[in-house]
C-alpha cells in the first residue's frame, strides 16, 4: 500500500472524505470551487495504485464537458513528478490510460442505454451527474463492482436526490468553497459576492445563486408554485396533529382522473407544534374512474361514515355516487380565485411531504407559474403537473377554513378533540 501523504503535495478535506468513504455509492453535492473533481480523481488514482488491475471509468454528459473538466484535470494530476512513473504513457490524448500494475482509466461518454450495458468496471465516476440520464447511470452503476462516485452543482433536484441520497448504502458529502483551502482569494470573494448581492437586492436570483454555488444547497427552479417543500420520513401520528372542526386529525383529498390523467388521492393534516401542513400521496394511477373508487377506498384505509374526502366539485355525479356508497364527501370550493387562495394558504403554513410520495415530489419540481412578458405571473399557475396539489388544495382549504359543501352525514368519532385550527 502506497503512502498517500508522499504522493500528493496538495489535498483538501473533500479528498479525505472521499478517500475514507466506505459505502458503494458516494455522492458529492457541492458548490463551485469546492474541489470535488480533483479530489475524486486523486482518490481514483490512489485506488489504481493500491489495487493493481483496477478498472476505472470516468464519464459525463458529453465529450466537450469530459475533455474540459475531468480529463483535463486528470492529465494535469498524472503529469506530476510523484505520479507519472506509475503510468505507462501519460501523453495520450484520451486514454485508455494504463498503470504498470495493470490498472486502467477509461474516459468515455454514453449517449444511449445500449452503450452503457457493455463492459464491467471496479470504480465509476460520473462528473456533473445531472447531465447524465438516470437510465444510463443505472446501467453503469449495475456494472460497477466496487464503488461509484458522482458529483454535481445542485442547481435543482434530479435523480440523485430521488434515487440515491436516501439509500442506506449511499454516503453524501455537501461541500463548499470553504472546504477547499486552495481556493484563491479572488474566487472566494466572487462567491461571497453572491450573498452580498442578495442582501442588497433581496433578489431570488442572487439568493438561489448563493445557495447553489456558495452553500452547496439544492436550488429551486424559477417560477415553482411550491418552492419550500420539506421531506419527512412518515405521516405523523394523530397525537401530533391538530383536529379540525369535525374532530378529525386528518382528511383526504381526491382529484378525479380523466382520460390519461391520473386519479390522485392524498392524506393531509396540520402539525400541532408549528402548524405546517403535512401530506402524503396514497394513490396516483391512471385507468380508474368513480365506479372503481368504492372498492379502492377500503384498501387505502378510508373509512365509511368517519373519514372525509374532499373532491373536485366538477364531478358532482361521482361525488354523489360515493355518498350513496356510505362515504362522507365534500364538494371542493372552486370559486374564481380559489386556486390562488389555496396555493397561498399552503405556502403560508408551509408544507411537508412524505418521502414515499414520489409523484407528488416530482410534481412539486415541475408545477410552475405561467410566464407573461418574461415574468412569472403568480396569479396563473400552468395547469399541468398538479394532480397531487389540486387535491391537496381542496383538502387543505376545507380542513383549515371549512370551504366546501359537505355531502353525507358525519358519524362523530369518540375521542377528545385537540386544538382547532383558527
Amino acid at each position: 500500500m502506497t503512502d498517500i501523504i508522499d504522493i500528493w503535495d496538495k489535498v483538501t478535506d473533500v479528498y479525505w472524505w472521499n478517500k475514507m468513504a466506505t459505502k458503494p455509492l458516494v455522492v458529492n453535492q457541492g458548490g463551485t470551487y469546492s474541489g470535488k473533481t480533483i479530489a475524486i480523481l486523486q482518490v481514483l488514482i490512489d485506488k489504481g495504485i493500491e489495487e493493481p488491475g483496477s478498472r476505472i471509468t470516468i464519464t459525463t454528459q458529453d465529450f466537450p464537458k469530459l475533455y474540459d473538466d475531468p480529463l483535463k484535470e486528470f492529465k494535469a494530476l498524472i503529469a506530476q513528478e510523484k505520479i507519472k512513473h506509475f503510468f505507462v504513457d501519460i501523453d495520450l490524448n484520451r486514454g485508455v490510460y494504463k498503470m504498470h500494475n495493470g490498472s486502467s482509466y477509461t474516459f468515455r461518454c454514453f449517449d444511449s442505454v445500449g452503450k452503457a450495458t457493455g463492459s464491467k468496471r471496479d470504480y465509476l465516476y460520473v462528473s456533473e451527474a445531472w447531465g447524465t440520464p438516470y437510465e444510463i447511470f443505472f446501467e453503469l452503476w449495475m456494472r460497477t463492482e466496487k464503488q461509484v462516485f458522482i458529483d454535481y452543482n445542485p442547481s435543482k433536484e434530479f435523480w440523485s436526490h430521488q434515487e440515491l441520497m436516501h439509500r442506506e448504502d449511499c454516503q453524501t458529502f455537501i461541500t463548499t468553497f470553504m472546504d477547499n483551502k486552495f481556493c484563491t482569494d479572488k474566487k472566494r470573494n466572487e462567491i461571497l459576492g453572491y450573498y452580498q448581492k442578495y442582501l442588497e437586492t433581496k433578489s431570488e436570483f442572487w439568493k438561489n445563486k448563493w445557495m447553489v454555488y456558495g452553500q452547496g444547497k439544492t436550488g429551486i427552479v424559477s417560477g415553482v408554485v411550491f418552492p419550500s417543500v420539506r421531506r419527512i420520513n412518515q405521516f405523523p401520528h394523530e397525537y401530533y396533529l391538530i383536529s379540525n372542526k369535525d374532530g378529525l386529525s386528518h382528511i383526504y383529498g381526491l382529484d378525479f382522473g380523466y382520460m390519461s390523467d391520473p386519479t390522485c388521492i392524498g392524506k393531509m393534516g396540520v402539525r400541532a407544534s408549528d402548524e405546517r401542513i403535512v401530506a402524503e400521496e396514497i394513490f396516483y394511477e391512471t385507468g380508474y374512474n368513480a365506479f372503481d373508487l368504492p372498492d379502492l377506498f377500503p384498501r387505502l384505509g378510508i373509512r365509511k361514515g368517519i373519514d372525509i374526502i374532499v373532491a373536485d366539485s366538477a364531478n358532482m355525479e361521482a361525488i354523489d355516487l360515493l355518498v350513496r356508497r356510505g362515504y362522507i364527501m365534500v364538494a371542493a370550493k372552486k370559486d374564481p380565485g380559489s386556486v390562488k387562495a389555496g396555493i397561498d394558504l399552503i405556502n403560508k403554513h408551509g408544507l411537508d411531504i412524505t418521502v414515499n410520495s414520489e409523484n407528488a415530489l416530482k410534481e412539486q419540481r415541475n408545477y410552475i407559474y405561467r410566464k407573461t412578458q418574461g415574468r412569472y405571473d403568480k396569479d396563473l399557475p400552468v395547469d399541468r403537473d398538479n394532480h397531487f396539489f389540486d387535491q391537496l388544495r381542496y383538502a387543505a382549504t376545507y380542513f383549515i377554513h371549512g370551504w366546501g359543501e359537505i355531502r353525507g352525514k358525519i358519524r362523530r368519532i369518540s375521542k377528545p378533540r385537540r386544538a382547532v385550527v383558527i
